[in-house]
């Protein structure tokens, strides 16, 4: 024990040990903070290569389903999604009420992109808005315009969902004279 020349202890005794204790709890407190921003920043980077990956999955199952609704068009109207809203056309296997058309059930469409025995994607037809006047009738397919929905189903956490507009069009008459000429001479009509 230090004691100064009264008999009075050193009141000066044990402040560089708080310093040190209020210097430690800082550090920590910052290197706590380090920790969480980049936990933050890994999580987020996550969230968007999972994103990213969803988004090529929902349009590779369009791509898949495209050849098939094309080749089915007389089935369209007896597969559209006849809901009023969007959301109760999904099918079971992506949380909505609905099923995908029987045209692009498996095996007609393989919905296995990566080979694991489980789907990865849902599709479904739904009618565009082609009613003169409301209320739009999603039963009835009148332009013959239909959108293909694809929706990921492998990344629940980043859900993505590619919708398509496929036309129907008739074969045209070419005439030779048409713009840009249909017999390969260009523009020189």
């Amino acid at each position: 024990m230090t004691t100064t020349r009264h008999g009075e202890r050193d009141r000066q005794r044990g402040a560089a040990m708080m310093v040190t204790l209020i210097m430690i709890a800082s550090l920590m407190a910052g290197a706590a903070a380090l920790v969480a921003i980049q936990t933050g920043t890994n999580r987020s980077t996550e969230l968007t290569r999972s994103g990213m990956t969803a988004e090529y999955c929902a349009e590779a199952g369009a791509a898949r389903a495209m050849p098939l609704v094309v080749a089915n068009a007389g089935a369209w109207t007896a597969s559209l999604c006849t809901a009023a809203t969007e959301g109760a056309c999904l099918p079971v296997a992506a949380g909505g009420t609905g099923a995908e058309p029987a045209i692009l059930q498996a095996p007609a469409v393989d919905h296995d992109l990566d080979g694991d025995g489980v789907p990865d994607f849902v599709v479904y037809l739904r009618d565009d808005d082609d009613e003169p006047a409301n209320p739009q009738d999603y039963s009835i397919d009148r332009d013959q315009r239909i959108y293909v929905v694809s929706t990921c189903i492998k990344y629940p956490d980043t859900p993505r969902q590619v919708k398509e507009l496929v036309q129907l069009v008739g074969g045209g008459t070419n005439y030779a004279a048409q713009k840009g000429g249909c017999d390969g001479r260009g523009n020189c009509n």
